[in-house]
């Protein structure tokens, strides 16, 4: 759904350092849900300024579509590690393993714990922590990415409501089940990583994702010493609490698991340092540094200087959109791999460019310089008085007295009197209504200058509680289609793994060429998964019953 490029950043004395670009895709740049997930990625993340969270410098817009730089990190993540491990027939060491987790915890908790401008918690839960959402720098450095499904307070629910989030085999239970998730969930999924790498195996890892789920859900975790005998009993305790299935019995924090595995590091000396994990990553991945270092010095090589570029090709400074973190942004680009995402298609590095790559090369670098010369003219071009408008907030009224509002992350409480008027600066602006049980409305306006006020008429739904839907088919590539929509295409025999509203209800149906289609009513209910097993009936079996 994105991609990730690497590019340099110049600041206005000229210092120079390299970040990533990660850039919305052409196909999805106009999907609202999918951007409006990818600038509260990136406003969240300009907001987690932490040692072990990956750095968000700046959200902007370029002919293309919108994009995020990021803190650059040479390294792999814990999935590249955990592969290579396995192919090498031996488990992470145990004291670095405990050491790069607990490290991840830190970031963790402080993600959880960050608050607003007013003191009050923001709830953050990142609900995709993974191996592949944790990068080991080649300096030892532990870093948490990817915040593009995360969730925290008045942020609306984002992407298609008939899908789950997240890497089925690191959810938590009550993520599966369809049930409000917390801090706990997330403690959940570091237990997983944590299992995985002192075991060099996979916990929950099934032949179909309906397997998966179901594993998950019921959370019979073996202890990871009858797979590690070297694992200490000390070590398994904080391992099967992290893991316990009912969110009560779990640790309350990541900053509780982290101080857990220091504590048992501390019992085990010598405590690991920064310089022993770097040094284990460097002689793991040696090869691939020397490859990284060669297409980095062939990118380098290949930046355009953005003053030669015509001045007509120049992306609108208007459409830049800093972030109050928001630094220089990229000079020059290259898609070589920075570390893949979720959201980011994986980037495979070619062989070293010959004179045709090294021209394209220099056109991307091109293209990326564009964003560095509008980046540059957006900031001085910033008006220094803007105007001045006026917009009109209105909530239906059993909501009144008891809905808040905010305009561009400025919480105006809960008024007395509705509709709300205020005066605000002309141009963009998101508008925020919550109310209790209700999911929070946001919405982009942009306010006409004047005294001609700009409405707004928020409608917070009613909270939605997602429920699990694995249907499976006979014959297993028959079409599906719910409430009229495909969701899985003619020939494809894979199971469908969705998820429908509690309290709703949705048509299912099955079709396939030779057999009657089949249709079914499901009425989803909360913390009750829907398993569907479809048996479509021969058309030439039902008309041999007929005669």
């Amino acid at each position: 759904m994105a991609e990730v490029w690497r590019a340099t950043a110049r600041d206005p004395s000229g210092l120079e350092r390299l970040v990533a670009i990660k850039r919305i895709l052409p196909s999805l740049a106009q999907d609202p849900d999918f951007l409006a997930m990818f600038q509260d990625e990136a406003r969240l993340g300009g907001q987690l300024v932490h040692p072990h969270i990956a750095r968000v410098h700046e959200l902007g817009q370029c002919e293309d579509g919108s994009f995020i730089a990021m803190e650059y990190i040479p390294g792999k993540d814990l999935r590249a590690l955990f592969e290579r491990n396995r192919r090498n027939g031996a488990p992470m060491p145990l004291r670095l393993a405990v050491y790069a987790l607990a490290q991840l915890a830190d970031g963790l908790d402080f993600a959880h714990r960050q608050c607003d401008a007013r003191g009050e918690s923001l709830q953050v839960v990142h609900r995709d922590v993974s191996p592949q959402n944790a990068v080991v720098s080649y300096a030892g450095e532990v870093k948490l990415i990817d915040f593009g499904i995360a969730r925290a307070a008045g942020m609306g629910p984002r992407g298609r409501s008939g899908a789950l989030k997240g890497k089925f085999s690191y959810m938590s239970p009550e993520q599966v089940r369809g049930q409000p998730v917390d801090a706990r969930s997330d403690v959940f999924a570091l237990g997983v990583c944590l299992y995985e790498l002192l075991t060099g195996e996979r916990l929950f890892n099934g032949e179909t994702d309906f397997v998966v789920l179901e594993q998950v859900r019921e959370a019979q975790v073996e202890p990871p010493s009858r797979r590690n005998p070297r694992i200490p009993a000390a070590l398994e305790r904080i391992v099967l609490r992290a893991l316990a299935r009912e969110p009560e019995a779990r640790y309350a924090s990541a900053g509780e698991v982290a101080g857990d595995l220091r504590s048992f590091l501390a019992a085990q000396p010598p405590y690991p340092t920064r310089a022993e994990l770097a040094a284990y990553m460097q002689a793991t991945f040696a090869e691939e540094m020397a490859q990284e270092q060669e297409r980095l010095e062939a990118f380098l090589a290949a930046r355009v200087d953005p003053s030669t570029l015509p001045t007509q090709l120049e992306v609108p400074a208007s459409r830049v959109l800093p972030l109050p973190l928001g630094e220089g942004r990229g000079e020059g680009s290259e898609p070589a791999p920075v570390h893949p995402t979720p959201t980011a298609a994986p980037l495979t590095a070619g062989p070293r460019a010959r004179p045709a790559s090294r021209r394209r090369a220099l056109l991307a670098a091109a293209s990326l310089a564009l964003l560095a010369a509008a980046g540059a003219a957006g900031y001085r071009l910033l008006p220094r008085e803007p105007a001045q408008g006026f917009l009109l907030v209105d909530v239906p009224p059993e909501l009144r007295g008891l809905a808040r509002v905010s305009v561009n992350g400025e919480d105006l409480g809960a008024p007395m009197q509705w509709p709300l008027l205020r005066r605000v600066a002309a141009g963009p602006a998101l508008v925020q209504v919550t109310a209790p049980g209700r999911e929070p409305f946001r919405t982009p306006v942009r306010v006409d200058p004047g005294t001609l006020p700009t409405r707004v008429d928020a409608l917070p739904r009613a909270r939605e509680v997602q429920v699990p839907l694995v249907v499976r088919t006979e014959p297993a590539d028959a079409q599906l289609l719910l409430d009229g929509r495909v969701v899985r295409e003619a020939g494809e025999s894979r199971e469908y793994v969705g998820a429908l509203v509690a309290g709703t209800r949705a048509r299912l149906e099955a079709r396939a060429p030779g057999y009657r289609p089949l249709v079914q009513e499901l009425a989803p209910e909360e913390g009750r998964p829907l398993q569907i097993s479809a048996r479509l009936e021969s058309e030439a079996v039902a008309q041999e019953q007929i005669r």
